[in-house]
């Protein structure tokens, strides 16, 4: 019977790890009309532009749908995964954020923001070191979420990961990547 429970605990606390990646959950189409899937971001929402969020909207997502996350990050960073933009109380209703949210807790309506590994609140753009001249790929995840997290602003990436843990409904994602010039 303890081996049983042991097991079983062991596949729930694991299935939580992939949770967060998203991709056991109903797809939801991701776009921008800033840039496409696999394409280069526009200098706009780079540290070498305005710094500015890109505009997304999500399509496709479960019925259940009440809210929705955003998790931006970098996964090859230099130092590890550097997490760009926190996101969350997004209405499942409106399936869009628009571009430039401030960097402030609560960019408008029930949006949330978290604190960044930057250390900061909201969007940071890609910024490659000085002279880095790869390409780098950064990552927008978004999960429908099957009701509004009770989560304070400034959570960072951890808080929110355990927020959404049992609540993810259904996943999509949005690739870019940024290249500095020589």
């Amino acid at each position: 019977m303890i081996l049983r429970i042991a097991a079983a605990l062991a596949f729930v606390v694991s299935g939580a790890a992939t949770a967060c990646d998203g991709e056991r959950y109903p797809p939801i189409e991701v776009t921008s009309v800033a840039f496409g899937d696999e394409q280069t971001i526009p200098l706009r929402h780079t540290c070498d532009g305005a710094n500015i969020s890109p505009p997304l909207t999500f399509d496709g997502a479960p019925d259940q749908t009440v809210s929705y996350a955003v998790i931006m990050d970098e996964p090859e960073a230099v130092g590890g995964k550097f997490t760009h933009w926190l996101l969350w109380g997004i209405p499942a209703g409106s399936g869009f954020v628009g571009e430039g949210l401030p960097q402030v807790e609560s960019p408008g309506g029930s949006m949330l923001q978290g604190t960044n590994d930057g250390a900061s609140l909201g969007y940071t753009g890609p910024c490659p070191g000085d002279e880095d001249t790869e390409q780098h790929r950064y990552v927008i995840r978004v999960y429908a979420l099957d009701r509004n997290l009770e989560l304070a602003a400034g959570a960072n990436r951890k808080s929110l990961g355990r927020a959404m843990e049992g609540n993810i409904v259904g996943f999509g994602k949005l690739v870019g990547f940024y290249q500095r010039e020589d």
